[in-house]
């Protein structure tokens, strides 16, 4: 029962995931003679989203493994041996799942990676979804962003000065560590954002080809053009 358990709620749709990520990315590097990479996103978009990549990529491979391993010696932990994780194990999990997404948050927004519900927007024109875009970050990223941000500098020097213990951490006083995530985390998201949105402008004045952040079949075939 455990193994299928943990074969159905953890391996086999990570299998998948990695299995489609993988040869997609073989299909585009046969296309077109390169991979994507970190450098590829420093060369072609500059060191703001080059940053952003390299702190997602860097994220994906550390801590997805991490979390995977820990889930799955939870299960085997309670289903074979009968023992429960340990509090460390389990911070260590929540952790590991809230930095991977403070590190690639920003990045998954540039990628136009991120979950969308989109009843209204998909349904416009480009110049229709280029406006809905500005008037997201404008009303809504940009006050977030600055609501976290402007708090969370004292925030995390408060940690500091009172040594904030971190569970993940074997009780060390680098609590403030994953707080400072945080606002790298929203920083990110605010200058993307703003960067988008500076896009998004130049496209409705006509000096872009297309709305952003592109989907991904728009994406892909710009990334591709500028990779011959």
């Amino acid at each position: 029962l455990s193994f299928a358990t943990a074969f159905t709620l953890v391996v086999t749709p990570a299998a998948l995931m990695i299995r489609e990520n993988i040869t997609h990315a073989r299909q585009r590097e046969a296309a077109t003679g390169r991979s994507e990479s970190i450098a590829q996103a420093f060369e072609q978009h500059g060191p703001l989203i080059g940053v952003s990549a390299f702190t997602a990529i860097v994220a994906a491979w550390v801590l997805v493994p991490q979390v995977a391993a820990v889930r799955l010696i939870d299960i085997f932990g309670k289903q074979i041996f009968e023992q429960p994780p340990s509090s460390w194990f389990q911070a260590l999990e929540s952790t590991g799942f809230y930095c991977l997404i403070m590190l690639s948050a920003a990045y998954a927004y540039w990628r136009n990676d991120h979950v969308r519900v989109d009843i209204i927007r998909e349904r416009l024109s480009p110049r229709g979804k280029a406006r809905v875009e500005i008037a997201g970050f404008v009303l809504l990223l940009a006050p977030v962003c600055l609501v976290v941000l402007v708090p969370g500098v004292e925030i995390v020097f408060n940690s500091i000065d009172k040594e904030e213990v971190s569970g993940a951490l074997l009780g060390t006083p680098t609590l403030w560590v994953f707080k400072a995530m945080m606002l790298l985390c929203f920083a990110q998201l605010l200058a993307i954002g703003a960067y988008v949105t500076w896009k998004n402008l130049r496209f409705l004045k006509g000096r872009e080809s297309m709305v952003y952040p592109p989907e991904r079949s728009v994406r892909q075939a710009y990334e591709d053009e500028a990779s011959r």
